[in-house]
């Protein structure tokens, strides 16, 4: 009767273990998934500071441009710095074009037309640069997590084997009593 209960006790504590063990793994990943969850909220939350912050200086930029294109202000430095004024009854002169200085004209718009698409395209180019930077930034952090995830389940698809061959043991050891 004592070999028995024996048996039976330590059948007892390693059912006990293996659930422990079950348990104790399910805990963890819980945990794990909730530490991850806040953090990526934290993230998130820094970046959207960022944003605002960037929103707030291009905002201050425009108000600056503007108050640094105000005819105003032109007038006033015009004044200052050059020392020009507004002119006065026959200092004006009015001047006609000729159809040199019109053709002039147009292939000078012409070039600047021509040139503000250049400009638009760099900016595009770059812009389009900096999104799949940031795109495969993203890519790479997606297959981290990823892996991650997949690490973590194998931890714990490991864990239920090993709690299943306990538990199996256990039966096989039943059987043979």
């Amino acid at each position: 009767m004592g070999k028995k209960s024996a048996r039976l006790r330590a059948r007892v504590v390693r059912r006990g273990v293996a659930i422990a063990v079950v348990a104790i793994a399910l805990a963890l990943t819980f945990v794990w998934t909730r530490v991850r969850v806040v953090q990526l909220g934290y993230e998130v939350s820094q970046i959207n500071k960022q944003v605002g912050d960037l929103m707030r200086q291009r905002n201050r930029f425009e108000v600056e441009v503007a108050k640094l294109k105000s005819p105003d202000r032109l007038e006033q430095m015009a004044r200052d710095h050059f020392n020009m004024r507004l002119p006065v009854g026959n200092e004006i002169v009015f001047m006609t074009m000729t159809p040199e200085t019109q053709q002039e004209k147009r292939h000078a718009k012409r070039r600047a037309e021509y040139m503000a698409q250049i400009s638009q395209t760099r900016e595009r180019i770059e812009q389009e640069k900096e999104e799949e930077k940031l795109q495969k930034e993203e890519e790479a952090r997606k297959k981290k997590e990823a892996k991650e995830q997949q690490a973590q389940a194998a931890k714990e698809e490991k864990l239920r084997e090993r709690a299943l061959m306990a538990v199996g043991a256990d039966k096989v050891g039943k059987r043979n009593n």
